[in-house]
């Protein structure tokens, strides 16, 4: 009855999402309602990026050829680095038997790498590279089929034309270092419509006539201090992360944030700051507590100049200027803002135009 209703492959999906414990899973019709809609949906995509037939000519997607470059910008590298790490994702949690974790990087992890890069191709005036896209619709079907066979296989037969067995993909190096770099893209992205909100407030009606983006390269010592004691806490631990607990420890016990200590005044912002990349180290790694970032965040920004100035407010483009703070001596703007910068976290103001 309930694949006459939602189909074999919907079922299949609500099933997988119920849950890996050894709890009584529970179908949801909610879920399987849903997946219906993200199959087709995700099928017609498909149909758009290889200019399928049925596809009426107003709603092809206007790409970049496949034979052109795949690394011209950022976020092509970022996006492709992506779809490695999902991929590999993926076979860990099939393998294991986590089907509800491998749905999650398998379906909605890809989905949601695709709008991000999707999103950024839109607001820079940028076409999406058509091979990237391919790449995508082919790992679409590929993670899916073990839970959505009926899709994988029309998405890989009849929309990309494939005519080789359906095989997953060889395992990939994912560069770490460019994962983090567009992280720190997309979470700049966020704090700076964050930023943008307060920011208003402080203008009091005005509209605002641009912004400075504030930028820095190198910690303050207290913070670089903080750093030290991790990564030594980590080296005596066999190059591997110690628990919070004890480097929340060493950080209360080091005498450098004591009551004698040369950052006594920091001490309880380094606990802070300690737990914080704690929390960092254990999402990327031990690279969290180096002194400064394995990417220039300037460039970074730099290159998505346009998709910041548009998507900091919805609707309007925004003038920013990016201010790099290692390169100025007397950077514009109060200094209660740009003193709080620091590598990997941007900071914003705005300003009205002069009266």
């Amino acid at each position: 009855e309930a694949c006459k209703l939602y189909s074999a492959d919907a079922v299949r999906f609500a099933l997988a999402d119920a849950g890996d414990s050894l709890e009584d899973a529970n179908f949801e019709r909610k879920r399987a309602d849903g997946a219906v809609t993200m199959l087709f949906v995700e099928a017609e995509f498909a149909r758009r990026v290889v200019n399928h037939e049925s596809v009426p000519a107003k709603d092809r997607l206007a790409t970049r050829a496949s034979s052109s470059p795949r690394d011209a910008y950022f976020v092509d590298r970022a996006f492709s680095n992506e779809l490695v790490a999902l991929i590999d994702e993926t076979r860990s949690c099939y393998e294991a038997m986590r089907w509800r974790d491998g749905i999650q990087a398998g379906a909605f992890g890809l989905q949601l790498a695709r709008d991000a890069y999707r999103d950024w191709c839109a607001r820079s005036d940028v076409p999406m590279h058509a091979g990237l896209l391919k790449d995508y619709c082919a790992a679409a079907a590929i993670l899916l089929a073990p839970v959505c066979p009926h899709f994988g296989h029309h998405v890989w037969r009849d929309v990309l034309g494939e005519t080789k067995p359906m095989a997953w993909p060889a395992p990939g190096v994912v560069d770490k270092a460019l994962q983090r770099s567009y992280g720190f893209l997309r979470g700049t992205a966020r704090s700076l419509r964050l930023d943008a909100a307060k920011e208003l407030k402080a203008l009091k009606g005005k509209a605002p006539a641009g912004g400075y983006v504030y930028v820095a390269g190198t910690y303050p010592p207290w913070r670089k201090a903080v750093l030290a004691r991790a990564r030594a806490c980590c080296a005596a631990n066999g190059g591997q992360l110690v628990e919070k607990k004890a480097l929340l420890g060493a950080l209360k016990g080091d005498p450098a944030f004591g009551k004698e200590g040369e950052f006594a005044k920091q001490a309880k912002l380094a606990m802070q700051f300690g737990s914080f990349q704690y929390d960092y180290a254990a999402e990327v790694g031990l690279g969290a507590f180096d002194d400064v970032l394995p990417f220039s965040q300037v460039d970074v920004l730099n290159e998505s100049k346009l998709y910041f100035s548009k998507c900091i407010f919805s609707g309007s483009v925004l003038d920013i200027t990016i201010v790099d703070l290692d390169a100025t001596d007397s950077p514009p703007g109060p200094e209660k803002k740009y003193a709080q910068a620091s590598p990997g976290k941007v900071t914003m103001h705005l300003f009205a135009a002069a009266a």
